[in-house]
Formats: C-alpha cells, structure tokens, sequence
C-alpha cells in the first residue's frame, strides 16, 4: 500500500493565495498524475501566478484551471 494520496480536485478558494503561492503550487503540479480541477476563486495570484499555472496546465498535467473573481 502506498501513502500518497491522489484526487481529481482540490478547491482552494479564497485561501489568501498570491503570486508565491500561485507559482508553488504550479511548481508542484510537474509532480502530479491525477489532478484535473483547481478551483481558486478569490485568491490574489496576479499575473505572474496566472501565467505559472498556464504553463503547467499547458503541460497536460491537468485539464481546468477556474480563476474567477481572482485578482489577476
């Protein structure tokens, strides 16, 4: 048995995350095999965090990225 947990969906909603944040949780997606769906409505993750994101999603390790109401 293994101890690492997988899921298809993590909901970070307005949990306070800038563009530090945005741009760590992009640098651990290039690990990740299941992730499908972030949410992460009202959050402050700018430009830069946005464009993190963008280039993990481009790299197929997820399917939908959902930024409404965050502050870009």
């Amino acid at each position: 048995s293994s101890d690492v947990c997988s899921s298809d969906l993590i909901r970070l909603n307005f949990n306070n995350i800038g563009v530090e944040g945005a741009k760590a949780l992009a640098e651990a997606l290039k690990t990740n095999t299941s992730l499908q769906t972030i949410e992460l409505w009202g959050n402050q993750i700018g430009n830069d965090g946005a464009k993190a994101l963008a280039e993990a999603k481009r790299s197929g390790l997820y399917v939908y990225l959902e930024i409404g109401r965050t502050a870009m």
